[in-house]
């Protein structure tokens, strides 16, 4: 069963890791679009971090609406550096 993260701290520094970054558009359509996006997988990853599904599931989860290979390389590297900054603590 997943796990849920309770330290505040350490909840907000991994989320981040998820998070999608929109980029400013001319076209509101395209913007209205890719906030959408970035709410499903702000919702996912609350949801992994509230313990409600594992990071497997999150990924499911967001695989049909963005570029998944890109997104996971990504997250990997905010991951390498959230967990410098997490072992601050």
């Amino acid at each position: 069963m997943p796990q849920k993260i309770i330290d505040p701290k350490v909840y907000r520094e991994f989320g981040n890791c998820f998070y999608l970054v929109v980029p400013t558009c001319k076209d509101d359509a395209e913007f209205d679009a890719l906030m959408a996006d970035a709410d499903r997988v702000a919702n996912a990853t609350k949801q992994m971090l509230d313990g409600s599904i594992n990071i497997e599931e999150l990924i499911e989860a967001v695989e049909a609406f963005i570029p998944i290979d890109d997104y996971l390389e990504e997250v990997e590297e905010n991951m390498k550096a959230s967990l410098i900054k997490i072992y601050k603590y």
